[in-house]
């Protein structure tokens, strides 16, 4: 429920056990759908991944559809770089007040923002 209930901004991303920077992009947020859709935008960019769920917090990343708005070359770049770590998560949990979507060397850390 709390995952379709809210809207998440994200706070870090961590892919391939680097931190990734997004400043030029940001605030990105994600939303869920009861569909299973994972839809994800900014400002600039967005689009959507086909959810397809493995257990009860385990997941995997279909096909997307994003967007063909063309953004400046530093927001495309620092988008593209979320949505390589996003495409290998793998798991999701809660941890205190955050939503984490993990993989393999990869955490992005949300936080609730704007409920819907």
């Amino acid at each position: 429920t709390a995952l379709l209930e809210n809207r998440w901004r994200i706070v870090e991303v961590i892919y391939e056990g680097e931190p990734v920077k997004f400043d030029a992009t940001q605030p990105i947020y994600i939303s869920f759908d009861p569909v299973g859709t994972l839809n994800i935008f900014a400002d600039c960019p967005g689009g959507a991944y086909l959810i397809e769920a493995q257990d009860e917090n385990h997941y995997k990343l279909t096909s997307g559809m994003f967007s063909a708005v063309q953004c400046k070359d530093e927001v495309t770049t620092q988008f593209d770089n979320v949505l390589s770590a996003l495409k290998t998560t793998t798991e999701y949990k809660f941890q205190n007040e955050q939503l984490l979507l993990i993989g393999r060397d990869t955490k992005i850390a949300l936080e609730m923002d704007n409920p819907r």
